[in-house]
């Protein structure tokens, strides 16, 4: 089945003349589950819909988002503004619902209420959703999900920004490890401990870690920090339904990556590509030129 995956939010009547990056823009931010509805499940059903996606979180950027809504895994895409296509209307009820579930949007106080929509190619982000939702007046978020609307409002954590060129994210405040993020990169605050600070780093990969607080700052390091996701990373997908990953002596790995997956380059050499892959393990290695589209 194919699936576009569909960004409502709101926009006023001079989206005419908005580009697209400008209205990734206007819903870009931090988004925290809040409810979810399916009027077609009995209420153990639901609840169980529920334990799955409760505390999930969605992080939306100009060029990519993260989040771990679906089933609580976490997730990562890149937006493509050449796949977007957008629209707005006036009503949200004239989205085609059927009445079953336009009586369950009024049962949870969803009101009648304009909106803006974004679409995406599923052929180019293949994410297992149908839809986001942005709606205006109650400024929430609405997921959909299969016949499961997950809505979800603007997270209120504190998030703080990294502030030096490199900052190691420790195992603990005495222990030390390689993950790291760099300047300006946005973290979220979860425990402070004698001048130290235990975060989550929504990005790539999904790291938590202690640093020195004194390493943060309250301010982006720039007018618009969200350039920091923008970096000249350069992405390609996987083509072949499995390709071997190669050390460093160009000798095959037990590693693998499979079709669909999409790598960072970090740098060629002739017929190679030293990639790395950001999934529930990051995996470094080279990989052959001709096994990505």
């Amino acid at each position: 089945m194919k699936i576009a995956i569909l960004i409502l939010l709101v926009l006023n009547q001079t989206i005419a003349q908005k580009t697209k990056l400008d209205t990734l823009n206007m819903f870009q931010g931090h988004w925290v589950f809040k409810s979810a509805i399916n009027p077609y499940y009995s209420k153990n059903e639901i609840k169980e819909e529920i334990k799955k996606t409760k505390f999930g979180k969605i992080h939306i950027f100009p060029n990519r988002f993260y989040g771990n809504i679906y089933q609580n895994e976490y997730e990562n895409y890149k937006i493509k503004p050449d796949s977007i296509k957008t629209e707005f209307g006036n009503d949200f009820y004239n989205i085609e619902y059927e009445n079953i579930e336009k009586n369950s949007f009024l049962k949870e106080g969803i009101i009648h209420q304009s909106y803006t929509g974004v679409y995406y190619d599923y052929t180019i982000i293949p994410v297992p959703y149908y839809s986001f939702t942005f709606l205006e007046k109650q400024k929430m978020l609405m997921v959909f999900w299969d016949y499961t609307k997950i809505f979800l409002e603007k997270d209120k954590s504190e998030y703080l920004f990294c502030k030096v060129d490199s900052l190691n994210l420790n195992k603990n405040i005495n222990e030390a490890s390689l993950n790291q993020i760099l300047k300006g990169e946005e973290v979220e605050v979860l425990e402070r401990k004698n001048g130290w600070v235990k975060v989550r780093y929504w990005g790539k990969a999904l790291l938590v870690g202690w640093v020195n607080e004194d390493k943060l700052s309250k301010k982006p390091m720039s007018k618009n920090y969200w350039e920091i996701y923008k970096n000249n990373v350069i992405e390609e997908r996987i083509k072949l339904d499995r390709t071997i990953v190669y050390d460093k002596n160009y000798r095959p790995t037990k590693m693998y990556l499979i079709k669909g997956d999409i790598v960072e380059i970090i740098k060629e050499s002739g017929s190679w590509l030293n990639i790395k892959y950001y999934g529930k393990k990051t995996i470094e290695g080279w990989i052959k030129k001709s096994d990505v589209e």
